[in-house]
Parts: C-alpha cells; sequence; structure tokens
C-alpha cells in the first residue's frame, strides 16, 4: 500500500514539475481574449489541422488567418504553408486542455481549397459552402465535429481513424467514401448523382444519390440511403446492411 502511495505521489510531483517549466501554467489565467491576424508567407490549397484549436473556414478573396484566444496563448499556434497546405498546430505544452475557459479559434480565409487533413480534437466549420471542382477531406485521427457544405464536382470522403463526427451538406455530382474508423459519417444531406462507398467500419453511414449507388461493405456497419436511386448495387462481405431511409 505505502508503495501505491509512493508512486502515486510521484507522478503527481513529475506533472506539476514538467507543467511549472512551460512558458504558460497549464492551469492559469491564458490571458484576456485578443484576435490577431496573420498573412501566409505563400499560397496555401489545402489546410492541414492539429491539437485542439476550433475552425471556421471563410471563402474570401484574399487569403488570410485570424486567431482568437488568450494574448498568452496565441503565440504557441504556428501557422505554416508547406507544399500548398496550410499546417495549424497548437504547440504548447498545455495543449491537452480543452476547456471553456480556454478557448483557441482559428478563422481561415481562403481564395482556394481543395483539400483538408484532420488531426484535431478541435471543431472544424465552413461558412458558406466550399466550390471546387475537386474536394477531399482526410480523416486521420480526432474527436471533434466536423461540418462541410461543398459546391463540387467530385468529392472524397475519407475517414481512416478516429471518433469526430462527419457531417456533409451541399451538392457533388460524384461522391466517393471510405469509412473504415469508429465515427459517423452523415452526408444524407449532400445531394448526389453517383455515389460510391467502401464501409468496413462499426459505425453507420448516411448518403443521398439520385442515379447510382454502389456500397461495398466489409463491416458491421450500416449504410442508409435516400435520393432517387432505384437500383443500388451492394456488394462485400460484412454483416452490415444497405438500407433506403423512408
Amino acid at each position: 500500500m505505502k508503495k501505491t502511495h509512493l508512486l502515486y505521489l510521484s507522478c503527481l510531483l513529475l506533472f506539476f514539475t514538467s507543467c511549472g517549466k512551460t512558458s504558460v501554467d497549464c492551469f492559469s489565467d491564458p490571458g484576456t481574449v485578443e484576435s490577431i491576424i496573420r498573412i501566409p508567407d505563400s499560397t496555401f490549397t489545402g489546410i492541414e489541422m492539429y491539437n485542439n484549436i476550433d475552425v471556421d473556414l471563410v471563402a474570401s478573396n484574399f487569403a488570410q488567418i485570424e486567431l482568437i484566444g488568450g494574448n498568452k496563448l496565441l503565440d504557441a499556434i504556428t501557422t505554416e504553408v508547406e507544399d500548398n497546405k496550410l499546417i495549424l498546430r497548437n504547440t504548447s505544452e498545455c495543449n491537452f486542455l480543452r476547456s471553456s475557459d480556454r478557448p483557441l479559434k482559428a478563422i481561415i480565409y481562403y481564395t482556394q481549397l481543395d483539400s483538408l487533413i484532420y488531426r484535431s480534437n478541435g471543431n472544424l466549420t465552413t461558412l458558406g459552402a466550399i466550390k471546387s471542382d475537386q474536394f477531399k477531406i482526410d480523416i486521420f485521427e480526432g474527436s471533434g465535429k466536423i461540418s462541410l457544405i461543398l459546391n463540387t464536382s467530385k468529392s472524397y470522403l475519407n475517414y481512416h481513424f478516429g471518433t469526430a463526427d462527419l457531417l456533409v451538406e451541399g451538392s457533388s455530382n460524384v461522391n466517393y467514401i471510405y469509412q473504415v474508423s469508429y465515427g459517423p459519417i452523415d452526408a444524407r444531406q449532400l445531394n448526389t448523382q453517383y455515389t460510391y462507398l467502401e464501409s468496413r467500419s462499426p459505425n453507420n453511414c448516411f448518403v443521398k444519390s439520385n442515379l447510382s449507388l454502389e456500397a461495398t461493405i466489409n463491416g458491421p456497419g450500416n449504410v442508409y440511403f435516400t435520393g432517387n436511386v432505384q437500383n443500388p448495387v451492394l456488394s462485400g462481405s460484412g454483416s452490415g446492411k444497405l438500407l433506403r431511409l423512408e
């Protein structure tokens, strides 16, 4: 019993010692809420987001990033452009904290956007439709809420890993879905003519298609569909079902 108490106290001491070495104490006042503007040093057509930052996306005639949060936290937010991708990170050693009294938000104004990579715990929201000939999102990890509005000819919704909720609305002539993770995909408000999907997920997927729907189900999750499609095609070895929503 004494050994257990000693181990607990040692871990607790190590935790607070580590926090004490950061530039901002993990439990101190994050400062007054301020807004700063950053202009990217080069153009970007993709965004890659990490850590616990909420992101709003706004189409604009010029690109800029507005950061909102406690003034003691904003310097830890990095916004760098590499290979035409804007990479957004929270480099603070306290970025594991996510609470209402330490909010961080980035409003990203973009001129063109055709790809998103999500590795975040923050929420991602589009304020208006993303207009692009082709658009792709890859979710590799995370647990926030992702809400997208699309106006595209072709879209790719790839859910590799994580538990985030993915909600997609708008229109896309051809939509491809790849779902292998635990998080749900709700694209029943995304109006498509052709939808092709593969699901290996234990969670459900919701889609809308008017002309053609081909679903490969290799997991236990169901695929629910709406729209005018008459002869959906089902393949795969999973126990999940392809079901029309009335």
